[in-house]
């Protein structure tokens, strides 16, 4: 078997010009017919690339920083809620239905029995799982209907802090800002994106459940089972923030991020 390793150079593949980018980033921008383009596990691919526009005019020179916007399926999120629900509550009706009474056989000593019945007992009370309340099950469906979409956002820049793409998704994702996509197309510098679409979408439970208050997280049993699923496919976007003082001011959803988080690459 022929293992040798075969280098290809990286050029566009509309017009044939050499693709130039920054050695952390998966995404290149082609300098003559300003096409974007990813590195795969298959190869360089096509890829759309837009930029968000909010309600609000900005500085078209501030700094955009890529996110990987999924929007989930709330039907089958919904299926899988009330699903979780009704396991739990079928767990607690059967062990409320356990009776504990003495086999009129069992010639063991009163001693014995009440030893042998606390330790079922005891059994019984650690399997019993925690069930929320109607006000959290209200607040965790209403999170996700009250808007006209619900959208995953995935940071996809580059960062030497494992944790900032959940700080930074947790608050893109519980603004759920509106704003509108243009597809980018202007010449400039290859976007800073260090994230593959199938590692984002592996991220989205993380996030998503990051947004969660403590009244709902505290509830293990429940959330464990549930796994958002992706309506449609992914899309990079770009999102504008400002230099303000010493953070990040996110221009869409009104949030500041500590610049440590990014690591900008010029």
């Amino acid at each position: 078997m022929n293992n040798a390793l075969t280098l290809k150079r990286l050029v566009c593949e509309h017009c044939g010009a050499e693709l130039s980018g920054l050695s952390d980033c998966i995404t290149f921008q082609c300098e003559t017919c300003y096409r974007y383009f990813i590195i795969t596990p298959e190869g360089l691919k096509d890829i759309a690339v837009y930029t968000a526009i909010g309600e609000e005019p900005y500085n078209k020179q501030s700094l955009h920083l890529p996110f990987w916007v999924i929007e989930i399926d709330r039907n089958l999120l919904r299926k899988e809620i009330e699903g979780s629900l009704s396991e739990l509550k079928n767990h607690k009706s059967t062990i409320a239905k356990t009776r504990l009474e003495k086999d009129p056989e069992d010639e063991t000593d009163s001693l014995s029995l009440n030893f042998h019945t606390g330790m079922e007992k005891l059994n019984i009370m650690a399997s019993q799982r925690s069930i929320p309340g109607s006000r959290e099950i209200e607040y965790l469906i209403s999170t996700m209907e009250s808007f006209e979409s619900f959208f995953i956002y995935i940071p996809a820049f580059i960062s030497r802090n494992p944790f900032a793409y959940l700080k930074v998704g947790k608050l893109l994702t519980g603004k759920q800002p509106p704003f509108k996509m243009e597809k980018s197309t202007l010449p400039g510098k290859p976007v800073m994106c260090a994230l593959q679409q199938d590692e984002a979408v592996e991220l989205i439970d993380f996030v998503f459940f990051a947004t969660l208050p403590p009244s709902i997280l505290k509830y293990g049993d429940f959330l464990n089972p549930i796994s958002l699923k992706v309506s449609g496919a992914p899309r990079l976007v770009l999102f504008p923030f400002q230099k303000r003082k010493n953070s990040f001011f996110s221009l869409i959803g009104e949030f500041s991020i500590s610049p440590r988080l990014v690591d900008i690459k010029n």
